[in-house]
Formats: structure tokens, C-alpha cells, sequence
């Protein structure tokens, strides 16, 4: 696709549009890197995911992923291909040269606000154009109430396909004050009002069905040096938001970093900058410290 010439012009209004935006704060996680159990947070110390440090067996997190047809390969996220729970959602180009990755927690207030306020104006001049390969990725830091919501999604990608993991996430998003009142049941409702298979997706939440995938996602984002969330990783380099205090300034950053990439020409295919995923995952059951994150 042909690039946009106005990139001055729009940094300089997205920079303005920074005054008076509320600040960010990110939800940090305990891991630092290792395998090691963080030391902050909630404990998420739910027994139905028999979560284990060594990730990539499916049957860790107290459930199957064959029910969903689900392997720990890190594939791609079109519907062209069979999608199963551990496909990676994509938007945009698959194929496209650039790859940005979003590590997001769905118990997290500042990915909220990425997602409502930030992501329309990624979508909009990247996604849209399908200049990009835009990558969901689960790094869950708040417990286990989006523990669960993660492998609710995931059982909406399995069952539905792509298109429906986006609508659930928002939905999840949209509602994410009653996610620790209400719990799995309010993934059945979500589900129900999308048209999905409620019953399956309020279970793979309860049960922490993809627990495995989600901790593969983690294990993968600790690697590229993520430590909260939202965090953005374009080609295999972690996006330095700076002293960003806004989420326009956050998006302007990420938005330096794909120009960046994208002016650079290269054309390896950008799917899968970091190649094999068969590394071992952390123990998600880490929560997040009670400070703010880098933005």
C-alpha cells in the first residue's frame, strides 16, 4: 500500500492533542524476566489452572486445548487457515513486512484506554491500510479474573474465528468494572449477546482452559523485554514511550517506531520476528505491583 505523506503534520497534532489528555498508568507485572514467581501483587491461585512454570503443554491450566483443536504453535491469525485457541489474532496485512505486537492484559485500565482511545488511530493510518501486521498478545499482570477473560477469548478464536475474538475482547474491555463481581458468567453474557457459544466460552474461562497459551504469550513478551501493559514491540524491538503522560503521546511513539520500520524496506515478512515459541513460560499467577507504569 501506498504510504501517507502527512506524517509531520499529523505527529505535530497528535503531540498537541497530548495537553489536557488524562494520564497513564500502565499495570506492571511481577515477573522480572526469569522464571521466578513475582513478588507483587495478587497471587492468582486458582486450582482449576494447575499452572506450571514449564508452559507449551496443553494440558496445563486445568484443561484440553484439543477440545478447541488447539496446539502452542505461534500461527498466524487469518481465517484463511484453520484458527484454533493458540492462534495468533491478527489484524491488518499477515503477510505484511512490518509486524507490531500489543501485549495487553484484559483486567488492565490503561490497555482499556489504549484500546478505546489509542488503537482507532493505529487502526486508522496502519491497520486499515494494511501496511502492518498488528498482533494481540495475552501478558496478563492482574489476576485471575483476566486470566480468565484470556482464555475466554481464546475460546472464542477457537469456536468462531478471528473477527469474534476482536468483537469478545472489545466487549470484555467495554466492560471490564464487572469483571471481579461478576467473573466468568459475565463471559456468557458477553458471549451470548455476540452470538457465540456462551456456554463454552463462560467454561474455558472458568477453567482457565488456555492457560498454557496465555503463559506462552508472556513468556514471549518477557523475552522482548515487556514489563507492563500496554507495551508495543514493532519487528522485535520494545517501544520506548519515553516520559509519555498521555495516550497520544504513547500512540505517537509507536507510530515513530513502525514509520521507522516501515521507511527501513525490510521485507523478511515480519510475521514472526522472534522465530521458534517452544520456550518455557512463566507462572502468570504473578499480579502487579501497586505502582504505575512507564506511561
Amino acid at each position: 500500500m501506498e504510504r501517507t505523506s502527512d506524517k509531520p503534520t499529523r505527529r505535530r497534532l497528535l503531540l498537541a492533542a497530548a495537553v489536557g489528555t488524562a494520564t497513564l498508568a500502565g499495570c506492571l507485572s511481577g515477573d522480572s524476566g526469569d522464571d521466578t514467581e513475582g513478588s507483587g501483587g495478587e497471587n492468582t491461585d486458582d486450582q482449576n489452572a494447575n499452572e506450571s512454570t514449564s508452559g507449551g503443554d496443553d494440558t496445563d491450566g486445568g484443561g484440553d486445548e484439543s477440545t478447541s483443536g488447539g496446539d502452542d504453535t505461534d500461527g498466524g491469525g487469518d481465517d484463511s487457515a484453520e484458527t484454533t485457541a493458540s492462534s495468533v489474532p491478527v489484524r491488518g496485512d499477515p503477510e505484511a513486512a512490518v509486524t507490531l505486537e500489543v501485549y495487553e492484559d484484559l483486567g488492565c485500565p490503561a490497555c482499556r484506554n489504549y484500546v478505546q482511545n489509542g488503537l482507532p488511530e493505529l487502526e486508522a493510518e496502519y491497520i486499515e491500510t494494511e501496511q502492518i501486521r498488528y498482533e494481540h498478545r495475552d501478558f496478563v499482570v492482574t489476576g485471575t479474573d483476566a486470566a480468565q477473560a484470556a482464555s475466554a477469548a481464546r475460546e472464542a478464536l477457537a469456536r468462531h474465528g478471528t473477527d469474534a475474538f476482536w468483537a469478545f475482547v472489545d466487549a470484555v474491555f467495554a466492560n471490564q468494572g464487572r469483571l471481579e463481581s461478576e467473573g466468568p458468567a459475565l463471559f456468557g453474557e458477553l458471549a451470548s449477546d455476540l452470538d457465540l457459544d456462551a456456554d463454552a466460552i463462560e467454561t474455558a474461562g472458568a477453567e482457565r482452559t488456555h492457560q498454557s497459551v496465555v503463559e506462552r504469550d508472556k513468556a514471549r513478551g518477557l523475552d522482548a523485554g515487556v514489563r507492563a501493559t500496554p507495551s508495543f514491540v514493532v519487528d522485535g524491538e520494545l517501544v520506548d514511550p519515553g516520559d509519555a503522560g498521555s495516550m497520544s503521546e504513547v500512540v505517537a511513539a509507536v507510530s515513530d517506531s513502525l514509520d521507522a520500520a516501515l521507511d527501513g524496506g525490510d521485507d523478511d515478512g515480519g510475521s514472526d520476528p522472534y522465530g521458534d515459541d517452544s520456550s518455557s513460560g512463566p507462572d502468570d499467577s504473578s499480579g502487579p505491583d501497586d505502582s504505575s507504569g512507564p506511561y
